[in-house]
């Protein structure tokens, strides 16, 4: 099972870069600020910062991503509750 989390794992960062690409995209089509409701979209609610810029540029507060290569290389085992 855990083989299969990884391979949904990839596929969620594919759809993620497709839809980073959209944004991209969108505010280079769109003239001026983007409408409220795809800026609502944008935000993050978890307390991680919007997609835009900030004032701060603090850059320091974001955690590193983890790839599948690293979890696999990582030694943890697969716990014995999870078939």
């Amino acid at each position: 099972m855990f083989p299969k989390i990884l391979m949904k794992i990839t596929d969620l960062r594919s759809i993620s870069a497709k839809g980073a690409e959209r944004v991209i995209t969108l505010k280079m089509e769109i003239p001026g600020s983007m409408p409220p409701l795809i800026q609502e979209m944008l935000e993050n609610s978890e307390g991680h910062e919007p997609l835009t810029p900030s004032s701060s540029g603090n850059t320091a507060e974001h955690s590193p991503s983890i790839s599948p290569s690293s979890v696999e290389n990582s030694g943890v085992s697969q716990s014995p509750l999870v078939q």
